[in-house]
């Protein structure tokens, strides 16, 4: 019997039974879980492939994946009932026919928007998040106050659109990036304090920023600050009062999402993690990695393989492997051309420099990556120019980032190095040790500096197998159920994720849920008000969008700043640089 020919006679037998469910709200209810748990790891809110949630209804309704008692018309129907292999979702696993049931009963009944029991969890409010926090606080000496911090995924939580399986994605995004910024030795997780996971803990001393400043530098950006210490609710104010004088701060809480997306890129990346700046910044860092470049180079302790084309740049390319502090330091020549100074094959012996003994053939090139490990284990990146400066983006025509993290082919430093190097390094096939050019005392250098490919296989897999241990120590425990031993390779990499969903726009609900209002029938009267219209929220009340952009630049306040004042949930709060 074929798929199509059982899935029709299941549902002749469900349909002819009668009314299987109570009602249209209960078929709603169960759609929705169905679409969670089976297809919301490819289609949900941090991973939207296609540009579809499946927990996103108005979309599914406004683009065709439903038509209300037409299932002819519904795309989302199309797809899950095919018996064709190619046009079938899920590809891997497609529905059992009784869950199939289930979305045709729900389509063919009005395909109405799922309950709020079922859209939302337990809403969590400010005030639960400072009585949380007061708490959490209390359990420690005093003396450790001021060194605890907290990051939140409340808004994320309270907002419909977003999934379980989502959730967790945030928490393990924020852990990587987070143990990414530290020079620390060990990874620290940052550890929920309350009851659904939407406030967590970390020890500012744990990842090293209790000593140059860094949450204080970060605050100089953050949108999203509010002080309750007036507050309209007397416990909400007693508990932030008591949070800001214990941690000796008035943003002693910041937004997840936010953080993700935005220290990861230039200029927090480079301040976070304290890296170094100047005319030769490669210089430097190889000094605190304990490398020195030159000296590895004139003594073949250096490993090096080249590319005639990579998935970074049209032109050919070299990469370095020292052995480091923390254990190895990758560097990378990279080149506008293929040509003349810049061909590997004809000069595989730069980079020159004045007592290079084989300047003939040594290369010119016009900037690099640096990649090197972390005390932690995990990588930390930077983006340097032909003569060794820093800088926060590659040029276009050097370099490209195919997988656009943020939305276009720019090689940005930290966030395009994370997202291309998910497992650590790169393996490649070198192309120089047996295609180059050069001969003599030249090509003998070329064979003790450029080992054989199975040599050099076991470098990069040395290098992957410590990031990937470390990788696990931080992620792993946010993106597991428990008993699940899946490798952490078999999880997508979190914090370009979470970095393209942050720039989308924002809808009434992500408004809704990032400014705390339960009460979504309220806010969508008040945002048809001239008093919030002024903010550019009216669009919101025709199921238009805004951007994240418009939301959040601070002039010297961001309209969220502005609106959650206007709603009388705080005073808008900011460091200023």
């Amino acid at each position: 019997m074929s798929r199509r020919t059982w899935l029709g006679s299941l549902l002749l037998v469900v349909c002819a039974s009668g009314t299987p469910f109570a009602s249209a709200d209960e078929l709603a209810d169960k759609a929705r879980t169905i679409l969670e748990e089976r297809c919301g790891n490819c289609h949900g809110k941090v991973n939207p492939q296609s540009d579809l949630n499946v927990l996103d209804h108005a979309y599914l309704m406004e683009n065709g994946y439903l038509t209300a008692g037409n299932l002819d018309e519904s795309e989302l129907w199309v797809r899950v009932s095919a018996s064709d292999e190619d046009v079938v979702m899920p590809p891997s696993e497609p529905l059992p026919p009784e869950e199939i049931a289930i979305i045709q009963q729900w389509i063919d009944a009005g395909a109405i928007a799922p309950s709020e029991s079922v859209l939302r969890r337990p809403f969590v409010s400010v005030a639960d998040n400072f009585a949380a926090i007061a708490a959490d606080l209390r359990q420690y000496p005093e003396e450790d106050y001021p060194r605890l911090r907290y990051f939140s995924i409340t808004h994320l939580h309270n907002n419909a659109t977003v999934s379980d399986a989502d959730l967790q994605v945030y928490r393990a995004a924020l852990s990587k990036l987070l143990n990414s910024l530290s020079w620390e030795p060990e990874i620290h997780l940052p550890v929920p304090i309350d009851e659904f996971g939407t406030i967590v803990r970390v020890d500012l001393a744990r990842i090293g920023w209790d000593k140059h400043g860094q949450w204080q530098r970060m605050l100089t950006e953050y949108p999203y600050g509010m002080s309750y210490n007036t507050a309209r609710d007397e416990q909400l104010q007693r508990d932030a009062t008591f949070v800001y004088d214990a941690t000796v701060s008035h943003i002693p809480v910041v937004r997840a999402d936010w953080f993700v997306a935005r220290a990861g890129v230039p200029p927090l990346y480079h301040d976070l993690l304290q890296l170094p700046d100047g005319p030769n910044t490669a210089a430097e860092i190889e000094k605190m990695l304990q490398v020195d470049v030159i000296d590895d180079f004139e003594q073949n302790l250096l490993a090096r393989a080249g590319f005639i084309k990579s998935n970074v740049s049209q032109h050919n390319r070299l990469v370095d492997r020292h052995p480091a502090a923390y254990g190895a330091y990758w560097k990378s020549y990279d080149f506008g051309s293929s040509a003349g100074v810049n061909s590997l094959t004809q000069n595989p012996l730069g980079p020159k420099y004045p007592r290079n003994r084989h300047n003939r053939v040594a290369f010119e090139h016009d900037g690099g990556e640096l990649i090197f490990n972390l005390p932690n284990g995990l990588q930390g990146y930077l983006l340097v120019d032909g003569k060794g400066a820093r800088i926060n983006r590659g040029p276009i025509n050097v370099v490209f980032d195919s997988k656009k993290p943020l939305g276009n082919n720019e090689v940005i430093n930290g966030i395009s190095c994370m997202v291309c190097h998910v497992h650590g390094m790169q393996p490649f096939v070198d192309d120089i040790r047996r295609g180059h050019g050069v001969q003599g005392a030249d090509a003998v250098k070329v064979d003790r500096l450029f080992p054989p490919q199975e040599k050099m296989n076991q470098l990069v897999e040395k290098d992957r197998n410590r990031f990937l241990t470390s990788l696990d120590e931080a992620t792993g425990p946010f993106v597991r159920g428990d008993g699940d031993q899946t490798p952490i390779t078999e999880f997508r990499e979190p914090v370009g994720a979470i970095a393209r969903q942050y720039t989308n726009n924002l809808t009434f609900e992500d408004v809704a849920s990032e400014v705390g209002v339960e009460d979504h029938a309220k806010l969508l009267v008040l945002f048809d008000t001239p008093a919030y219209r002024r903010f550019g929220l009216g669009v919101l009340v025709d199921d238009k969008v805004i951007s994240r952009d418009m939301w959040e630049k601070l002039d010297p306040y961001s309209i969220y700043h502005d609106v959650a004042e206007q709603l009388g949930f705080g005073t808008p709060e900011r460091v200023f640089p």
